[in-house]
């Protein structure tokens, strides 16, 4: 493949992973202060009722209210923020699997650490992810999750063992995830 060609979808890629992860962050922090600026309900208000906020934006006032409710009595239209992490997730695979894959996986490997082939580099960086997100899903599914320490101390290690495996075959600068060790 034409390599300007593999440069320019990355640029494209890279643009649009870092935009709509600014959106989700941007979203994340609106919700988060949204969640601690909520006004107590009063005693004669509906018991679903966790709390209303005012905001006055573009000339109008919004009255915002937090409720709980069954799953059967979720309004529709329900405005859904999801697509600012989609967008971020599949932007930056798509721009790993350019920028990595693309080429038979030669960015992957250093030749004086090992003599993988491409191809095998390419898909131990994707098994790896695959499988590291198949171990997270599962751990945030077992009754480990319910151990707080726990829940933030494997991760943890995870992450900060799998640079160190990954370097053996891969460069160091482009590994998926870097050790600075």
């Amino acid at each position: 493949m034409d390599s300007n060609f593999v440069g320019w979808v990355a640029v494209v890629f890279r643009f649009v992973h870092v935009l709509a992860a600014i959106m989700w962050i941007g979203n994340s922090l609106l919700f988060t202060w949204m969640e601690f600026n909520l006004l107590k309900p009063g005693k004669d208000d509906d018991k679903n009722l966790l709390g209303t906020l005012d905001m006055l934006h573009g000339g109008g006032v919004y009255h915002l209210q937090k409720l709980t409710l069954r799953p059967g009595a979720i309004p529709v239209p329900l405005h859904w923020f999801m697509w600012q992490s989609y967008t971020t997730w599949i932007s930056g695979f798509v721009l790993i699997l350019t920028l990595y894959s693309i080429g038979g996986g030669s960015f992957f490997l250093d030749a004086s650490k090992s003599t993988l082939p491409g191809a095998v580099a390419v898909m131990l960086s994707l098994g790896g992810l695959i499988g590291g997100w198949v171990v997270y899903d599962q751990l945030w599914r077992s009754p480990l999750r319910n151990v707080p320490w726990l829940r933030c101390l494997f991760p943890s290690v995870c992450c900060s063992r799998r640079p160190s495996s990954s370097t053996r075959f891969l460069t160091a600068a482009r590994s998926i995830f870097r050790s600075e060790r």
